[in-house]
């Protein structure tokens, strides 16, 4: 791999292991979360699943998105989005606002995997390997999510666990932006012949 190739896998793998990571930090506060608001923990299921389905049901318009404005721009939206969202659940008042989140969190959540594997197969060669450093980042988001919001719930709160999550979503999304990884917004997301 070039330098270039290994800084698009190491940044999509970051970006992978922390959309999975903001997806779980919910299941791992549910339990304070019905705490605070008085509800159910089947209730707060109820929301967990309205999210997980935002999550599948954006990935066919992510992959368009992707195709129109450029594999690392919709990463760089799905980031975006997904810190939104993780601040408004952090803030949210009660449990419709938390709804309302956890939807645009499953929204933004579910437009990465279009964008972040394309990115990959369009511009790194050495594909296979690099589509198993990117399984790999996703995976270690998927492990160390429950236990670092947990943490986080219990030193701070469940709302520092979702602003910490949100934080790093943002710092992502201006890495996407602001740096040289893949081709720029001038160029195609291609793989020159």
């Amino acid at each position: 791999m070039t330098a270039g190739e290994r800084q698009i896998v190491a940044f999509t793998g970051v970006a992978h292991g922390l959309n999975h990571a903001v997806e779980l930090v919910y299941g791992a506060i549910l339990a304070v979360v019905a705490i605070e608001f008085g509800v159910t923990i089947a209730a707060l299921g109820v929301l967990g699943t309205i999210s997980s389905l935002a999550y599948a049901g954006a990935a066919l318009p992510a992959g368009a998105t992707a195709d129109r404005f450029g594999s690392k721009n919709t990463v760089a939206i799905s980031m975006a989005g997904a810190g939104v969202a993780a601040l408004i659940a952090a803030i949210s008042p009660n449990i419709q606002v938390l709804g309302f989140a956890l939807v645009l969190m499953g929204i933004f959540g579910g437009m990465y995997h279009p964008a972040g594997l394309s990115f990959i197969s369009r511009t790194v060669r050495q594909r296979a390997r690099a589509l198993g450093i990117h399984g790999a980042g996703g995976n270690l988001g998927t492990a160390l999510a429950p236990f670092i919001a947990a943490a986080i719930a219990g030193v701070w709160s469940w709302r520092g666990a979702f602003l910490v999550f949100a934080l790093l979503s943002f710092l992502i999304t201006l890495i996407a932006l602001r740096s040289s990884i893949g081709p720029d917004a001038n160029q195609a997301d291609s793989l020159k012949p």
